[in-house]
């Protein structure tokens, strides 16, 4: 008995989610090269250029209509290819009923995009497997698969895999029965793959079958088990590679999709992915990816390591961090090509003990109710559970020797060492004190004037009298204008941390004489000493940054409070480009310096135009050094390139807000500085940095305008940067005159991530 499934019988696992569907996958394009792309048309005659091709003549039944939308009921099909545009026959049937081809020519027209549905697959008894599948641009225009009667050819691969189940009938793994055998010195070794040897029909342009290679053997105790297709399609049109993925599931003995693997979402992978995409491109989506990384046929034979999805994905996030990596062993693969891919100096940009982070899915409690040994030794890979004394290097498990049934009986949230208790974060802990701190008012604003800060500081929403319950750190910092910053200064109101130089808030006098803590209700005025520079114009940021100390948790940083206040004119708020949460898609809990500094328009105050980073390494006696700008928008450009970035740096609002990174900028911003330091000829060496007491060196501060510092903070190459001087002149910058909008190089055109 073989076994057949239309599409829209069964589920498709989208991002996480399990949802009835009708199977239409839509998919986006990736660029190849640089470059707009136009529409790209293919003409009737070139889909008609002889008549036997497209049918003979007036009277000539034209080619079937390709199949409608496979549905519970006759589904119409589109349309058929006659002579001259008569009526073309009936597609072949794939819903509940009959497809009737709707008539008409089949013009040859398409244009861009690439969409794929996946409509019946079928397993006969022999183990043929077959699968019918059609393949329209984003109007649903039919396209050729071969790129003969349309432009762009579109290539298809096909995996087919089982799900497993334990004895209460949980999810376990996938096992793919498509598999390729990968060579190496002598040695074959079976891994999960696509399809290979296959074959395809066409059924009417734009609808095909392709029949497996693949033995298909459906054994009696897996008829009751979740199959799934997972089917990834390419078309290359123009400079454009457009991708198309489709994962359907169903059950051989027709029972309902009830058993899925639904523990990481592709939404959460993108918060930080952006989209998450391997081998070229092709195959996206934790429900691709899972149907190949399982756990049978897993070994990648150079490295030794196991491309298990639930292994491989813990120890490339915690990349620098993996006990074995510390240890002096490499975490790496050997990919296609024999290219090496090490991921011994991944830095998670968060907190990996942050499970929930990645977890996202329907299942996604597991990792604290189904606890096993291979997961969490993935990331605790030098936890020795045999017998006897652990190897060199490794710990013995505090339980001793153990199997997976045990683990739960300690690691259960209300047992002896739950798994919970471990992996808590400064945002998941429920237990954990929230302190938060609020600017109420900022007065005294004028030129000249020493400002007054008003504020309040809460913990679990109680106001704390700071007089009393101190805090061990409590700053005020002012910086602006806001139009472009350069200018900052900061009062300590309160450090009782520090060993060498403590500060201790004071309570004002009858005369509020400054430095000093007013109490006003549930709230403080704190009366600063600085005053705002004679010469200030335009609107300034006041902010707090503090912690308290917890017996528990250590320090505990509040978010920093920011208000803006106007020296003349009306107040003018800082123009918003990023912001917390968007960093926190990555970072999750945003915190640097010791994590009081946790809002990127606080980061301003140090990181401004005027700000410059001090050199690592001396230049030799006669050269030179550049110390790079520490403007914030410069700083995280070329901080984020140079890292193991997780998403498509052209990603612009992976970070950006929307429409704020388009040119031109905003009229008034600052240029940033650079600085190139001379060690002085003749002397033996010179101090690193930017001063120091011995004089052996010149500063001399370029500044680089602000459009092109932005641009070359990514594109550093010297000749980009020449390019970028070449068209500053002293009355301004010209990048908009071919990256602005609409322009022939539109910086949001070439950035974007997909047409």
């Amino acid at each position: 008995m073989g076994f057949s499934h239309r599409a829209g019988r069964g589920v498709r696992l989208i991002l996480g989610k399990v949802e009835r569907t009708s199977a239409v996958a839509s998919g986006r394009g990736r660029r190849r090269r640089s470059g707009p792309l136009g529409a790209l048309l293919v003409v009737s005659m070139l889909a008609c250029g002889a008549a036997a091709a497209c049918g003979g003549d007036d009277e000539t039944d034209g080619m079937g209509g390709m199949s409608g939308s496979a549905t519970d009921s006759p589904a119409t099909g589109g349309a058929g290819v006659g002579g001259d545009g008569t009526t073309g026959g009936s597609g072949p049937g794939t819903g509940g009923g009959d497809v009737v081809g709707t008539g008409g020519t089949f013009s040859g027209i398409a244009g861009e995009g690439l969409k794929l549905s996946v409509l019946k697959v079928e397993v006969s008894s022999r183990g043929v497997a077959t699968v019918e599948f059609t393949v329209t641009d984003s109007e649903d225009r039919p396209l050729d698969r071969e790129g003969k009667l349309t432009f762009g050819a579109v290539e298809s691969s096909f995996i087919l895999s089982w799900l497993g189940e334990n004895e209460q009938g949980e999810s376990t793994q996938y096992t793919a029965y498509t598999l390729r055998t990968k060579e190496t010195e002598g040695e074959s070794v079976l891994q999960s793959s696509t399809d290979t040897g296959g074959a395809y029909e066409t059924l009417s342009v734009g609808h095909y079958r392709y029949t497996f290679g693949t033995n298909i053997e459906i054994t009696d105790e897996r008829k009751s088990l979740t199959h799934s297709l997972g089917v990834y399609a390419t078309r290359e049109l123009g400079d454009v590679e457009y991708v198309a993925t489709d994962v359907e599931s169903w059950v051989p003995d027709g029972s309902d999709v009830e058993t899925v693997l639904d523990v990481v979402t592709t939404d959460a992978c993108n918060e930080c992915h952006t989209r998450l995409e391997f081998h070229g491109g092709a195959r996206r989506g934790v429900e691709m990816c899972q149907l190949c990384h399982t756990e049978s046929n897993s070994i990648n034979p150079e490295s030794g390591n196991t491309i298990d999805f639930q292994v491989m994905v813990h120890k490339i996030h915690m990349g620098d961090a993996l006990p074995s990596v510390i240890g002096g062993e490499p975490y790496y693969f050997v990919g296609y090509g024999g290219r090496t891919l090490d991921y011994s100096d991944v830095a998670y940009p968060w907190n990996m003990a942050d499970c929930g982070k990645c977890h996202q899915g329907s299942q996604g409690d597991r990792w604290y109710t189904r606890p096993a040994m291979k997961p969490c030794t993935s990331c605790h890979d030098r936890t020795y559970f045999g017998t006897g004394d652990p190897p060199e290097g490794w710990t013995a498990h505090t339980a001793g020797p153990r199997d997976d049934s045990e683990c739960i009986v300690c690691h259960a949230s209300d047992s002896l060492e739950p798994v919970t208790k471990r992996h808590t974060t400064t945002i998941t802990d429920e237990d954990r004190p929230v302190v938060a701190a609020e600017i109420l008012g900022v007065d005294n604003t004028a030129a000249g004037q020493a400002p007054q800060i008003e504020f309040e500081v809460t913990i679990d929403g109680t106001p704390m009298d700071i007089l009393t319950d101190r805090p061990n750190r409590l700053r005020l910092r002012i910086w602006g204008p806001t139009s472009d910053v350069n200018r900052s200064w900061s009062e300590t109101i309160e450090d009782s941390a520090s060993t060498s130089a403590p500060v201790a808030a004071v309570a004002c006098d009858s005369n509020n004489t400054p430095p000093c803590l007013e109490a006003l209700g549930d709230a403080f005025v704190y009366h600063a000493v600085t005053p705002i520079p004679a010469d200030a114009t335009g609107s300034y940021i006041a902010g707090l940054d503090g912690r308290y100390a917890d017996e528990v948790y250590g320090n505990i940083a509040f978010v920093n409070p920011t208000s803006t206040f106007a020296v003349t004119g009306e107040v003018a708020e800082r123009r918003a480009i990023v912001d917390r949460d968007t960093c926190n898609g990555c970072h999750g809990d945003l915190g640097f310096h010791g994590g009081s500094y946790n809002d990127p328009l606080y980061c301003l105050n140090c990181h401004n135009t005027t700000a410059t980073f001090e050199l690592e390494t001396p230049p030799d006696p006669g050269q030179t050094g550049v110390a790079s700008s520490m403007n914030l928008k410069d700083f995280l450009h070329s901080a984020h390139a140079g890292l193991r970035y997780p998403s498509p740096l052209n990603a612009c609002e992976q970070c950006h807000l929307p429409d704020t990174y388009s040119l031109p900028l905003d009229p008034g911003l600052l240029s940033s500085s650079y600085a190139t330091v001379l060690c002085t000829p003749g002397v033996d060496t010179c101090e690193a940095g930017m001063g120091g007491e011995t004089g052996d060196f010149e500063v001399t501060t370029t500044l680089l305008a602000p459009e092109s510092a932005a641009c070359v903070s990514c594109h550093s190459d010297p000749a980009t940067v020449a390019h970028a001087q070449t068209n500053t002149a002293p009355g301004g910058e010209a990048c908009g005159t071919c990256h602005g909008p609409g322009k022939t190089y539109d910086v949001t055109v070439v950035h974007a991530l997909a047409p």
